[in-house]
């Protein structure tokens, strides 16, 4: 399995530098140590619930964003380490709760929500203005841009 990037790595590639921020500034500006945010920049520590409310904030994106990065970076690495890992699978149709196993019936498979590409005069088309929304570019490692939204 290859790994996801570090959340401190997509931080610097995109955020800090398309927005002319550096470590220093950002650190002043959120309230923590810049060897903290440095650490984290760098992959040298994990992003804490602390640090992603932090980050949520100033940069105007949902905590859950951020605590997910960490998570799915987390799982690839246990992945990476442990190569039987994704052999093993989970118990079907049931739930370990404080009470022990807890049948629920069969779990349904999971897919991913179908993706839409627009080109740049479709996203632009007031036909596809139905609300006002935010809207964020991110530019992957590989070169790909993604436009998210709230």
């Amino acid at each position: 399995m290859k790994s996801s990037e570090h959340p401190g790595t997509i931080l610097k590639q995109n955020f800090m530098v398309p927005l002319g921020l550096t470590t220093a500034r950002v650190a002043e500006d959120i309230g923590v140590d810049r060897s903290t945010l440095t650490r984290l920049v760098v992959g040298q520590s994990r992003l804490t619930p602390q640090m992603a409310a932090k980050l949520a904030a100033y940069f105007k994106t949902p905590i859950q964003w951020w605590l997910d990065m960490q998570l799915e970076y987390d799982l690839a690495a246990v992945a990476d380490t442990d190569p039987d890992i994704n052999r093993h699978a989970p118990l079907d149709g049931v739930l370990l709760g404080p009470l022990g196993l807890i049948d629920i019936g069969p779990i349904p498979a999971y897919s991913k929500p179908e993706q839409v590409v627009l080109t740049r005069e479709e996203l632009l088309s007031p036909a596809n203005a139905t609300e006002s929304r935010e809207a964020m570019v991110l530019t992957h490692s590989d070169g790909s841009i993604e436009l998210t939204g709230r």
